[in-house]
């Protein structure tokens, strides 16, 4: 196995490094708007609403919800995609992708 010399990496590399970390950050928080929003949506709002525990009027803000996971999902595609073209810092300092 392959040790791997912090010191060797220039203030470039770390700067991608940070980069990418922060794509991996925005991309679980929208995946995880995404999901809440859906299920809000898509299962909170009409469950309350069936049972009577809360109005029936709610039910038009179900589309804001399904916008805003669309919106969501947008910016987790968005963020995977600038995490993978960020990413080759990791394949220069790991040379073996695969265990």
């Amino acid at each position: 196995m392959t040790e791997i010399d912090p010191q060797s990496l220039t203030s470039a590399d770390w700067d991608q490094i940070q980069t990418t970390l922060v794509y991996l950050w925005v991309l679980w928080l929208s995946v995880i708007a995404m999901a809440l929003s859906l299920l809000v949506a898509h299962a909170v709002i009409p469950s309350l609403a069936t049972t009577g525990h809360i109005g029936s009027g709610v039910e038009r803000v179900r589309p804001i919800f399904y916008v805003a996971a669309a919106i969501a999902a947008a910016i987790a595609i968005f963020t995977f995609v600038g995490f993978v073209t960020e990413s080759e810092v990791v394949r220069t300092i790991y040379t073996k992708v695969w265990i």
